[in-house]
């Protein structure tokens, strides 16, 4: 992956942790971010082992990170595909898709009170 992107995932990545973005869901396994006059989206493809199974050429697991113009035309994307563990790019980009998920469907939002019901119950006790 090329300099600029693992530079935009990285501060994304960031941003998505502090809370100073916020990411939509687009469909089940990606979602999308705007980003001044532009869009990011990640989108996450998990191996099918089935169709592995059926289909000559085998499923890959992949990333793929994508940047929309204004107008929602796709300017660029790269794709990198879980071939081995230990790929940088790969962890990167999961690292960021899972931030993006994590906070859009508020999941920290939930163990927090998960974890306060849980002390609540705990002193009761």
């Amino acid at each position: 992956m090329i300099e600029k992107y693992q530079q935009i995932v990285a501060m994304l990545h960031d941003l998505t942790d502090e809370g100073k973005v916020e990411w939509e869901k687009t469909s089940s396994n990606e979602y999308k971010v705007c980003i001044g006059n532009n869009y990011i989206s990640i989108l996450y493809h998990e191996a099918n082992l089935y169709s592995a199974m059926v289909n000559a050429a085998p499923d890959v697991s992949f990333l793929k990170l994508l940047l929309w113009d204004q107008n929602g035309d796709l300017l660029d994307d790269v794709k990198v595909e879980q071939r081995e563990y230990g790929s940088i790019d790969y962890d990167n980009l999961m690292g960021l898709y899972t931030a993006a998920r994590r906070q859009y469907g508020k999941v920290y939002v939930a163990l927090d009170t998960i974890i306060s019901d849980l002390t609540k119950a705990t002193k009761e006790e």
